[in-house]
């Protein structure tokens, strides 16, 4: 896309192109990005002049993408052909076919690229208002010449303030056990990457909670638990995924259990608890056991070893 800046009238908002979204994007686009220079430019063979731009239809349809509620969607074809006619038929554009594409010109491009006709308007404003400020009187070259004036007052940009970078990050800590940083640049970048397409602090935290019960289970996984992984390109696709389920533990064999109970009992005994206070820690295990068992345990514990 051509770099650079162009101007148009105010009056564009009086006119019926302002009050049609889609025909005022068409329109803007193909004036904004209409060739500049006078001597005109030469793209595939083809000579476009001052105020001319050449783009095919389906290009137009991609550059006119839009996003809404987080899904990218395109304009038809039949609806972009109807708004250019209706611009063509309102004498803002000429069309013309080619090998390549459709030759847009911008009628009375001159007149809105050109500052005589605003010179004129602004100094009549000066003459029939001889109360107006200095700067109300300036021309627009003289405008355009403050952009070299430094501005004391740096205004921080609202977007980046407003990104809950040490909070993303901390939570990411919490749930890993990690030390990452909010203040390393990669990571800012991920972040702030993600918070220009939409995503809020739920989505952040959604994703660190579904990688984290997939991957923290996996020593080979655990190492892309980090924030240009997490964060990164793919944070739609871990968005939409479910948490994964923890695999349901088998049970415990029932030798195995009663292993375990005994080397319990027998530890016990050891540290000097009663059969009765050792039968209640029992039952706090969800295990029923008599005081006669647990004499049982605690005399074979004895004589075999602590198990």
């Amino acid at each position: 896309m051509a770099k650079g800046a162009f101007q148009t009238s105010r009056e564009i908002f009086d006119s019926s192109v302002w009050t049609d979204i889609i025909k005022f994007r068409i329109f803007f686009y193909v004036y904004g990005n209409a060739v500049f220079a006078r001597e005109g430019i030469d793209i595939a063979g083809i000579h476009l002049k001052r105020g001319q731009f050449l783009r095919s239809y389906r290009n137009l349809q991609k550059d006119l993408e839009y996003v809404e509620k987080r899904h990218t969607k395109i304009y038809s074809l039949h609806t972009i052909r109807k708004k250019i006619e209706q611009l063509v038929k309102e004498k803002r554009v000429e069309i013309e076919s080619t090998d390549i594409g459709t030759l847009f010109t911008v009628v009375k491009y001159d007149e809105y690229q050109g500052f005589e006709r605003y010179k004129k308007q602004m100094s009549a404003t000066a003459f029939a208002t001889p109360t107006a400020t200095a700067s109300e009187h300036q021309l627009p070259q003289q405008v355009n010449n403050n952009k070299n004036v430094k501005n004391d007052k740096k205004k921080p940009s609202r977007v980046i303030d407003k990104i809950p970078y040490a909070e993303i990050v901390e939570y990411l800590n919490d749930k890993t056990g990690k030390k990452f940083r909010s203040t390393t640049n990669k990571t800012k970048d991920c972040i702030h990457a993600r918070w220009k397409e939409g995503w809020r602090l739920d989505d952040f935290k959604k994703v660190v909670d579904v990688k984290s019960a997939e991957w923290l289970s996996q020593s080979e996984m655990m190492q892309y638990l980090r924030p240009e992984t997490l964060f990164g390109p793919k944070f739609e696709a871990y968005l939409n995924q479910k948490i994964a389920k923890q695999p349901v533990q088998q049970r415990e064999d029932k030798s195995e259990r009663i292993k375990r109970l005994q080397s319990f009992v027998t530890g016990q005994s050891i540290d000097g608890y009663t059969p009765n206070e050792i039968q209640k820690m029992v039952e706090k295990m969800g295990a029923n056991l008599s005081i006669e068992k647990i004499n049982k345990m605690i005399e074979i514990g004895s004589e075999d070893g602590a198990i």
